[in-house]
C-alpha cells in the first residue's frame, strides 16, 4: 500500500486470504470444523480484511490523484 501511494504503477493487483475468522484449522489433527475458518491456509479475519481494503482504497486514491 506504501509503495501504491508513492505513485508506483507496476502494482496493478493484490492477493489477500480472507474469511470470517482468522487463522486456519488443522483438520489432519483436529477433526471439529469452526464454522467461518479456513481449513486450508492462514486467513485473515473479516474485520482485519475491512481495514486494509479501506488502507488499500485510499492508497489507489492518493496514486490517482498524483497521476493528474
Amino acid at each position: 500500500m506504501h509503495q501504491i501511494g508513492q505513485g508506483e504503477k507496476a502494482i496493478i493487483g493484490v492477493m489477500i486470504e480472507s474469511h470470517l475468522l482468522e487463522g486456519n484449522r488443522d483438520i489432519a489433527t483436529n477433526k471439529l470444523l469452526a464454522y467461518g475458518k479456513s481449513v486450508t491456509d492462514a486467513c485473515i479475519g473479516l474485520q482485519d480484511s475491512e481495514k486494509l481494503l479501506y488502507r488499500l482504497a485510499d492508497a489507489v486514491r492518493i496514486r490517482r490523484e498524483k497521476s493528474y
